[in-house]
């Protein structure tokens, strides 16, 4: 089994064009993206040449062979390493940025779910610290969007959230 020793190691893979050869005896070719450190399994992006990604492909580590940095577009789906690949691959999986809010946009948002949650009949309580809590399992904290949502359960996490997103952007509706 495939497997890399130290953190520095995983670290160095990141951004790389790679071949990663698999107990399967095939090969699949892209930018590491990162490495799980405990189960040592690959997150690849294979891109368009000459455009975006077109897959994000998880490989487990116990399927992998070996891994091999390639060279400089050793690979059609890998583009050359440089500042726009490395801004990509820093903005994949993160949420849009928001802005801070201020005390008084807080405030209002936090009235405006409060009224949609009423008008909805959805039980909440409302914790001193601003917080609010959902059928008493459901937790939602400042700036209370659908990101700000804590939850052990899925599938009620799943609902509450589509409940918020379905809330109109104004007071007015």
């Amino acid at each position: 089994m495939w497997s890399l020793e130290s953190a520095q190691e995983r670290m160095a893979l990141c951004g790389q064009a790679v071949e990663v050869k698999l107990t399967t005896g095939s090969s699949v070719f892209g930018v590491v993206y990162t490495v799980d450190p405990v189960s040592n399994s690959i997150v690849l992006i294979q891109f368009v040449p000459g455009s975006g990604p077109k897959t994000v492909q998880v490989i487990p580590g116990l399927s992998i062979v070996s891994v091999t940095n390639l060279p400089a577009g050793g690979a059609p789906c890998c583009p050359e390493p440089s500042e726009q690949l490395s801004s990509w691959l820093e903005k994949l999986f993160k949420s849009e940025a928001r802005g801070p809010q201020s005390e008084d946009q807080r405030k209002q948002t936090r009235k405006r779910l409060v009224d949609w949650l009423h008008r909805n009949r959805v039980p909440l309580t409302e914790h001193a610290d601003g917080s609010l809590q959902i059928f008493d399992v459901v937790k939602i904290v400042a700036p209370f969007s659908v990101d700000d949502c804590q939850c052990a359960n899925e599938l009620v996490l799943g609902r509450v959230r589509s409940l918020i997103e379905a809330m109109p952007s104004d007071s007015g509706d």
